[in-house]
């Protein structure tokens, strides 16, 4: 886990030097305001990943709290269950729609 941190800040460092020798780097207020450089529907996804991405990393710890490791367990099978009718679903269309 460091060294995929070090690698990433040293990396993160080489890219920002390359910008600056080409003149392309951007100030932190227009990493931070997007300045109109992003669409609409591309902002609605991020701010949804963000959102899906907090609810998936507390909801399983605080539904585990309140209904136990069973509740867990059906929980986790239930959320997973339609990844798994969604494979086998889009084989299934692949194969007789070519």
């Amino acid at each position: 886990l460091i060294g995929c941190a070090g690698y990433a800040i040293l990396l993160s460092i080489r890219e920002e030097r390359q910008r600056c020798v080409a003149g392309t780097l951007e100030t932190t207020e227009h990493f931070i305001t997007a300045r109109n450089s992003v669409g609409t529907a591309l902002l609605s996804y991020s701010l949804f990943a963000g959102a899906m991405g907090s609810w998936v990393t507390t909801v399983p710890a605080t539904y585990a709290s309140t209904a136990g490791l069973l509740g867990l367990t059906v929980y986790s099978l239930a959320a997973g269950a339609p990844l798994i009718v969604a494979a086998y679903a889009g084989a299934l269309a692949r194969s007789s729609d070519p």
